[in-house]
């Protein structure tokens, strides 16, 4: 697959290890694409994610530590993007930096479809990079429930100011609750 030079990676919570079988598919998967693209020369990859489940470290820090805790050759650009919790906010911090330019969009699957409609309203060209990596997704269940309400809220708050409001007290009490977990 050939990739944009600017690329968004989708933070997925900050885990304790740096070991993660999870983060280390995920960002593995990552640093395989980036070494199929000359090892990301003339890339710029903004690792996105706040305080989302941790006090002390951001998703977008994790993934950095993740991929130097790898110790795998990479020539591109790394960019933190650190302040906000959602996809939405990380597109549009992103965008705030990078401009409007084609964009490649690395996430978990089962959040594509929404990222895709939201990235879109940002950038003028979009290419998706969805990896199935974390069993807790794979579970129907769970694809049920990010396809059918997750993705559907997050692409409607993009029309409608009560669904944003909505959508925005969901991620303070998820964000809340795992901060509250991590005591």
């Amino acid at each position: 697959m050939k990739l944009h030079p600017t690329i968004y990676v989708n933070g997925y919570g900050a885990t304790h290890d740096a070991n993660d079988g999870n983060y280390g598919r995920y960002i593995g998967e990552l640093m395989r694409l980036l070494r199929l693209n000359d090892f990301g020369k003339g890339m710029t990859v903004y690792l996105c994610g706040g305080h989302a489940n941790r006090t002390d470290l951001t998703e977008a820090r994790c993934m950095l530590n993740v991929i130097q805790h790898s110790g795998l050759p990479v020539a591109a650009d790394f960019v933190l993007v650190e302040e906000s919790t959602t996809s939405r906010d990380n597109l549009l911090n992103v965008c705030q930096r990078a401009g409007r330019v084609p964009l490649t969009v690395f996430c978990e699957y089962t959040r594509a479809p929404a990222i895709s409609v939201i990235a879109k309203q940002y950038f003028p060209e979009v290419q998706m990079a969805p990896v199935a990596f974390d069993h807790r997704s794979l579970a129907i269940g769970q694809q049920l429930r990010q396809r059918y309400l997750n993705n559907v809220l997050d692409v409607a708050a993009l029309y409608s100011p009560t669904l944003d409001a909505l959508r925005t007290i969901l991620r303070e009490r998820h964000v809340a609750k795992c901060h509250a977990q991590e005591r």
